[in-house]
C-alpha cells in the first residue's frame, strides 16, 4: 500500500521521520524500513505530496501472527494527533513483517 499526505497549507511544510501506524489496537507501532531513509528531511512545497510505502505482510506467507486489520491510525512525528485512514476494501492482512518507509518525495522512492 502507499500513504499520500498533500501540503494544503499556504506554507512549506516538512515531513520528518516516518509515518507512525497503529493497525487496530496494536500495541505498538509499525516498525519502519530502515534502509529507506532519505538523505534530508522531506520538505514539501504548497500543493505538493509525500509518500511512504506500507507493507503489510510477508509476500510468500512465511509472516507468522498475521491478523485481519479493519482500521488504521496514522500519527506524525512531533505529534500525539492521529489520523483515521480508509483501508482498501475495508480490511488488509497485517503480519510480523509489516513495515513502512521513511516518507519520500518521490513515489518510485518508496517503492524502492
Amino acid at each position: 500500500m502507499v500513504l499520500e499526505v498533500n501540503n494544503h497549507a499556504g506554507v512549506d511544510c516538512n515531513m520528518p521521520g516516518f509515518p507512525r501506524l497503529r493497525f487496530d489496537d496494536a500495541q505498538a507501532a509499525t516498525p519502519v524500513y530502515e534502509d529507506s531513509k532519505p538523505q534530508a528531511v522531506v520538505t514539501l512545497a504548497p500543493g505538493e505530496t509525500a509518500y511512504a510505502a506500507i507493507r503489510t505482510s510477508s509476500a510468500d506467507g512465511s509472516g507468522q501472527n498475521g491478523y485481519k486489520a479493519t482500521s488504521l491510525e496514522v500519527f506524525l512525528e512531533g505529534s500525539d494527533d492521529s489520523k483515521s485512514v480508509e483501508l482498501p476494501g475495508g480490511s488488509v492482512y497485517i503480519d510480523e513483517n509489516a513495515q513502512v518507509t521513511y516518507w519520500q518525495s518521490d513515489l518510485s522512492n518508496a517503492l524502492d
